[in-house]
């Protein structure tokens, strides 16, 4: 059974030492923070939003992780993007089909063990992840 978001969800994604907070919301709703967050009222301004209404709402994305502290999500579609504030450290990139196609084979041979997948499917995702060789470590609460 997939289990997809459910409401308040506190999820973090840590790698080398920084840590991505995602909370999702409303079920259709999902919020992306550079650094480590645990509570409501900690949450900055500055963040990545993804609105995925309707019955088939949905989105299934990657978080890449580089030097000098830096996290791309990498957006794969299906959601209602929006960036909230500007953060340096913390960018979203679109990427096109031929630039899907070479991601995805670098994640299947588990080359890039800075990189995970984020979805609605968390059960999903966290089976993805290690059939990528993922080195980030997901926790959900």
């Amino acid at each position: 059974m997939l289990v997809a978001c459910k409401s308040e969800h506190f999820i973090h994604y840590t790698y080398n030492g920084i840590t991505i907070t995602r909370v999702d919301e409303n079920e259709c709703e999902s919020y992306f923070y550079y650094g480590n967050f645990k509570e409501p009222k900690d949450l900055p301004k500055n963040c990545f939003y993804l609105y995925y209404p309707g019955r088939d709402g949905t989105f299934e994305d990657y978080l890449i992780f580089s030097g000098g502290k830096k996290v791309t999500l990498l957006y794969y579609g299906g959601a209602i993007p929006k960036q909230v504030g500007l953060d340096t450290l913390f960018q979203m990139k679109d990427i096109n089909s031929e630039q899907a196609i070479r991601f995805n084979d670098s994640l299947e041979a588990g080359t890039l063990k800075n990189a995970c997948e984020a979805s609605i499917y968390l059960d999903a995702d966290s089976i993805t992840n290690k059939r990528h060789h993922s080195a980030i470590h997901v926790d959900i609460k």
